[in-house]
């Protein structure tokens, strides 16, 4: 019996050496890593349901959630379309019994983690005075809703990592970072069984694990790469510009600041689109392209049957 959710991130995954293989617009990501990467789910999903879970969902967390398809999947294991970001309160109130973090990276700053970061590039998050990376932040986020965090994969940092934020949760550590860009994977078809193993034994004893908090009140700060874009943080209201490049944010509840941190996710990565669309129309094949998207845009809106309100 029990539900249990699995929220996969990639740059942790068994395998997986070389930062190329964990971005879609690389040719190493298509032949090899999101390969690797169903391979983990479905050990980790083997696991689970030969320690007794019945329901065993998965969450895909990495990029834009576009590295997993359900027919390369364990035929136990049901894909979710909600996610992390969009529909919070929708998949945080499944009912789970545990979430297992499956190929997960150290948080930004760690020299020796492989492709390490926090949420997305240059950005830098402290919790009450603490760097931390997604690993916490998503363990407590569950927290909030009593769920405990039973099961962490990841490189040794980040595995290492966990466990100081999130105490008494099983982990495998699959990989040795060289250097932020080049790891050395340990071989894959043990580490692949260890997986397997740590996930059934964590099924076995599900209902021992803790339920993992951050500390409330909570002072969530935010590092940007630049002034500018902290700019857009400080326009959020209950916010502090605490100097030209951080924005802190103070609550009670620690799910308030993490939306806070939700939304800060959001206009970084629009002002980033909005830089790229300015260096993509500086050129005539730019142009080209654009414009030919935004004709089908029109075309579209012209077409639509008019009314004075969406139902």
């Amino acid at each position: 019996m029990g539900r249990v959710i699995v929220v996969v991130d990639m740059e942790g995954a068994a395998g997986i050496g070389h930062v190329k293989e964990c971005f879609p617009w690389c040719p190493e990501y298509h032949k090899h890593g999101v390969v690797q990467l169903a391979d983990d789910v479905n050990a980790t999903v083997r696991g689970l349901r030969t320690g007794g879970i019945e329901d065993i969902f998965v969450c895909d967390w990495h990029y834009m959630g576009q590295n997993l398809s359900e027919s390369k999947l364990e035929p136990h294991a049901k894909l979710l379309e909600v996610g992390l970001v969009e529909d919070l309160k929708k998949f945080l109130e499944g009912g789970y019994d545990g979430v297992v973090l499956l190929c997960f990276h150290a948080m930004a700053g760690t020299p020796n983690g492989f492709v390490s970061h926090t949420m997305i590039p240059f950005l830098k998050v402290r919790v009450n005075g603490q760097p931390v990376g997604e690993a916490a932040l998503i363990g407590w986020l569950f927290g909030t809703y009593d769920i405990p965090t039973v099961m962490v994969t990841g490189d040794e940092v980040s595995v290492q990592q966990a466990e100081k934020f999130l105490p008494g949760v099983s982990v495998v550590a699959v990989k040795k970072a060289k250097n932020r860009e080049v790891a050395q994977c340990f071989p894959t078809e043990e580490v692949r069984q260890r997986i397997e193993e740590t996930a059934m034994a964590t099924a076995q004893r599900l209902g021992q694990y803790q339920v993992h908090r951050a500390q409330e009140p909570v002072l969530m700060e935010v590092a940007f790469r630049t002034p500018n874009e902290a700019d857009l943080a400080a326009a959020i209201p209950k916010t502090k510009r605490t100097s030209p490049r951080v924005v802190a944010y103070r609550s009670e509840k620690y799910l308030e600041a993490y939306k806070f941190l939700m939304v800060v996710y959001d206009l970084i990565l629009y002002s980033w689109f909005g830089e790229a669309m300015q260096k993509l129309t500086a050129t005539d094949e730019g142009k080209r392209i654009f414009g030919e998207w935004s004709h089908q845009i029109i075309e579209q809106w012209m077409r639509e049957p008019q009314s004075l309100w969406y139902e």
